[in-house]
């Protein structure tokens, strides 16, 4: 399963690209917009490329919830989705917005099969020195739209990890390899409208402090359900 696919660029590196064979993809992302361009994109891929994989996508909240009850396809990550379990869930750079990661982990330990994997793309953060630089980031955070309860130390997030019951758990600090190239990027910026740059240049400076000053940190991370799990 692929969270948070975004415009379905990740879906279609399953479709085309996958290093083990696919006979299924599902996949979950809550803009309505970039749902309705990944299933137009995806299922193009899907009837040049790849006619065997059967496609599902649903619009929704990452994380199932009671309230979701009602609509007509069933989420994914429902303890009793009618879907077979997963091989593999991916979520690449979303899992900082849900509230809250944790229980989406949670979900996805159950919904996965055993041996299955999860693999994040994610943020974390070494927890500041000093209340200024608290109070910045959680200021930050405010403005990223991430819930402060994600933000915890990458040896944290191992060990939520291995507490949910996760085994084999692997995390990279991949931190300069994408926080200098992102914030070069947004502040380089220069479309037609000056409105929109100034906004793509603000936006470059607050990954800029995030990361500075702030303690921000960009992950890596994979973990296997046991063999011996149900």
């Amino acid at each position: 399963m692929n969270v948070g696919h975004g415009s379905g660029d990740s879906l279609i590196l399953h479709l085309l690209y996958s290093s083990s064979r696919l006979d299924r993809l599902t996949g979950i992302t809550s803009n309505k917009d970039q749902h309705d361009e990944a299933a137009r994109r995806a299922q193009d891929t899907c009837k040049r490329s790849a006619p065997e994989i059967k496609l599902q996508l649903y619009r929704g909240d990452a994380i199932f919830r009671q309230s979701n009850g009602s609509q007509t396809d069933k989420h994914p990550l429902d303890s009793v989705s009618p879907l077979p379990p997963f091989t593999a869930i991916t979520a690449i750079d979303c899992a900082y917005h849900f509230r809250s990661r944790k229980e989406f982990l949670q979900q996805s330990f159950a919904r996965l099969t055993p041996g299955g994997v999860i693999a994040l793309a994610d943020m974390s953060l070494v927890p500041p020195p000093s209340r200024p630089r608290r109070l910045l980031a959680r200021a930050l955070c405010m403005i990223l739209g991430v819930p402060w309860e994600n933000m915890v130390s990458s040896s944290i997030y191992v060990q939520q990890l291995a507490d949910i019951g996760f085994v084999n758990v692997e995390v990279e600090d991949v931190t300069t390899e994408v926080f200098p190239g992102l914030t070069a990027f947004l502040k380089s910026e220069n479309p037609d409208n000056p409105h929109l740059g100034t906004a793509w240049w603000v936006m470059g400076e607050v990954f800029h402090a995030w990361w500075t000053i702030c303690g921000g940190t960009y992950i890596i991370a994979k973990a296997e359900k046991p063999q011996s799990a149900k």
